[in-house]
């Protein structure tokens, strides 16, 4: 069976949620990494072909691969695959934005770098008003022979740019990281202490998270050992007797000048937002039933969802609900769950394929198939989620970010429920526990949740679809002036939802004659903003903030509706066993 919804073109317009449904590298990879999960892991990790800007002293792709501008790009032979940049000469560079840096502390700098015969880069902030210093590459032996150098260096906490110079020719880049250095007590929230009142050995943690016994000792700190704690305000900490957070625990916040009774007894440690999350710790192979998803309308309903490849999902697919109020809780594991995509399918049959609303395909060996007339465009209303990993997993146990295998996923939940590309249904997100309103601290990082913990579009119906929307990108394109928004299946004629401005000028599915372009056409590129040409910056300064569609969805409930609609829609809360989401989709209508 053809798979009628592919992941690189499900996903292009919702440029904030590509790295959870495809692990081919584009463009934006490295911003979204800065925004998304390596900064979810404590480490930002930017791949050097992601550049946003660059300068190149030779005319041309010498390496000819993945992008068609002036920087040389060749495929590695480096683990994890993918490309390199190569060929560089001194006194070029590679900019890369979105380096958000949580705290004020110490930092470690890791550059995957190959070279025959040795070279010197260097790295800077902001154009170089920040420098980093310079970095040797050593002779490696090969042009395809990597290793990882390192520099530590002391940051301030903010968003920067992050700009990689060649002070000498010579050497292949695969890779940069920005890490906390997590063995230096220097901007700490919390710091652990040998004996009473601060004396003796000390082990520093930079980030909130969960910390095992070898966590502790790599940090200066020794087992059983422990008498004295001081934690930054905002925090606590969960101080457990047995190394992988079991036995005897306390809760302790503030300054602690002596453990008294739990005195030379830790062997694991939890940092946390104080007032968070009172769950109990997770454990490598467990679950907790982290989504339910309510049936909302009087008639069946059938619960779909979709992975990114290489994911694995534990759970029946095409679950049917039959009544109002029927729902479906899906155990997620603790140690976090990637990639995830959930939408309704209505008026199904009795395998809920051929849905009326909703079958808009995908793979194969998921079981999906199409109706006779071809799948349906993939506007689906819908509830996407990335599971973190819930403390008391230690961060080795962890699920790998597919984005970045090296790294574990992190210890946040991000999800949103895009109308990116479209809608079919209202729907609701309500937040059952703790998530706090506004930026989060590591290691959770993002938004932080919706304000009063929930997002409710269910008053949205098709028929508040645009029927004449102006597409025409300010003038340029007058026969685009006038496009009619809602979705029409060509082989029975009914309403199967609303396109978004992007997905109308992109998708080819049940175009019923309309003309669709390209993403990056000039036609289209304003408003399914692909990331080049168009630039976040001129994205949202152009026509796609100014639809009736953004508008009258706005005027509904808050989510995106271009691809960088930021004010809006994503949410990110502290992973944890105490913590779900309700979503009800509603009849379509």
């Amino acid at each position: 069976m053809i798979n009628c919804k592919s992941f690189s073109r499900y996903t292009s317009s919702n440029r904030r949620f590509i790295s959870l449904f495809t692990t081919i590298k584009t463009s934006l990879v490295g911003a979204l990494l800065a925004t998304l999960y390596a900064v979810n892991a404590q480490a930002v990790t930017f791949q050097a072909e992601d550049y946003n800007a660059f300068n190149d002293t030779t005319a041309g792709n010498q390496g000819g691969a993945y992008r068609s501008d002036n920087v040389d790009i060749e495929a590695t032979s480096d683990t994890g695959g993918g490309y390199n940049v190569g060929w560089i000469e001194a006194g070029e560079w590679l900019a890369y934005n979105n380096l958000s840096i949580p705290s004020t502390g110490s930092y470690i700098i890791r550059m995957r770098v190959a070279s025959p015969s040795g070279a010197t880069a260097s790295v800077d902030l902001n154009a170089g008003s920040i420098q980093l210093g310079n970095i040797a590459i050593p002779a490696t032996g090969g042009w395809q022979t990597w290793t990882t150098v390192t520099k530590t260096v002391t940051l301030n906490a903010g968003t920067y740019n992050l700009g990689v110079y060649a002070q000498t020719a010579g050497w292949n880049f695969n890779w940069i990281e920005i890490a906390a250095n997590n063995g230096s007590t220097t901007g700490s929230i919390a710091t652990l202490y040998q004996h009473c009142n601060y004396g003796g050995w000390s082990a520093g943690f930079n980030a909130a998270g969960s910390y095992n016994l070898n966590d502790i000792v790599s940090r200066g700190g020794a087992n059983d050992d422990a008498s004295s704690i001081k934690i930054a305000a905002g925090y606590e900490a969960v101080i457990y007797q047995d190394a992988n957070f079991s036995g005897s625990s306390i809760v302790v916040s503030g300054e602690v000048s002596c453990l008294s009774n739990f005195n030379d007894m830790a062997s694991s440690i939890v940092i946390r937002q104080k007032g968070g999350s009172t769950g109990t710790p997770g454990t490598v192979n467990g679950t907790h039933k982290r989504l339910k998803i309510i049936n909302g309308c009087g008639s069946p309903m059938w619960v779909q969802w979709l992975t990114a490849p290489g994911v694995t999902f534990n759970a029946a697919n095409r679950i049917k609900l039959n009544a109002l109020g029927n729902s479906v809780e899906f155990d997620v594991p603790d140690k976090g769950l990637p990639s995830m995509r959930f939408w309704p399918g209505f008026g199904c049959d009795a395998n809920g394929q051929n849905c009326r609303v909703g079958a808009s395909g995908g793979p194969a060996n998921l079981g999906f198939t199409c109706p006779p007339g071809g799948c349906a465009p993939p506007i689906d209303s819908k509830f996407e989620a990335s599971f973190g990993c819930i403390p008391g997993v230690a961060d080795g146990d962890c699920l790998k970010n597919p984005s970045a295998p090296t790294q574990p996923i992190g210890r946040g939940d991000w999800w949103n429920s895009s109308f990116v590309d479209g809608y079919t249904a209202p729907m609701k997100v309500q937040v059952r526990g703790t998530c706090p309103v506004g930026p989060q601290p590591a290691p959770v990082f993002g938004p932080g949740g919706p304000v009063g913990g929930i997002i409710d579009c269910s008053t949205i119906r098709v028929a508040d679809c645009p029927t004449n929307e102006n597409l025409s990108t300010n003038g340029q394109f007058p026969g685009l002036s006038n496009v009619n928004l809602i979705a029409v299946n060509p082989t029975t004629g009914a309403q199967g939802g609303c396109y978004s401005p992007g997905s109308k000028l992109t998708f080819s599915h049940w175009a019923n004659g309309f003309t669709t372009y390209p993403a990056d056409s000039a036609q289209a590129k304003m408003y399914s903003c692909p990331t080049p040409p168009v630039s976040p910056d001129q994205c949202s300064a152009g026509p796609a903030s100014k639809t009736k569609y953004h508008n009258m969805v706005h005027q509904h409930c808050a989510t995106y509706t271009y691809p960088y609609d930021d004010g809006v829609g994503l949410s990110s809360c502290p992973a944890a066993t105490d913590l779900s989401y309700e979503v009800t989709f509603y009849c379509p209508q």
